[in-house]
């Protein structure tokens, strides 16, 4: 486990995560908004490449949702810039997760908008193989 500095709660030491063993290897990003800069930095020198990518989108289908959570179109901007430094690919696993109330987006209201962005949407007792 890598713990980056996440976008949230500054007073809680917010992190995401980096896990995995050189082959397959998951940024796990939940409980956070659009990455730090310091968070960036570290992912632009990561020397290996990610297989999955699992994003915070408790804004669901809402513009609005940049800091502190994300909602689709943070989410969207975040994936470009992994494929832009190169460490993602088209076989990389993007994942929705994280949703809530407060996006007023469903698993049913989020699944094709996601789909159109590349991303897959999370649900209990999901397995992602990546």
């Amino acid at each position: 486990f890598t713990p980056l500095p996440a976008d949230h709660d500054p007073s809680s030491g917010p992190v995401i995560y980096l896990i995995g063993d050189g082959k397959s290897n998951l940024l796990y990003a939940h409980d956070t908004g659009y990455f730090p800069e310091e968070t960036w930095r570290f992912l632009e020198t990561f020397g290996c490449g990610l297989t999955g990518v699992s994003l915070d989108c408790t804004g669901g289908l809402g513009a609005q949702y940049r800091s502190g959570h994300m909602g689709t179109e943070a989410c969207r901007e975040v994936r470009d810039r992994l494929f832009r430094l190169g460490i993602v690919n088209e076989y990389t696993i993007f994942c929705l997760h994280h949703f809530s109330h407060n996006g007023k987006s469903t698993y049913d209201d989020l699944k094709a908008p996601a789909a159109e962005l590349g991303f897959e949407v999370s649900y209990d007792g999901m397995t992602l193989y990546c």
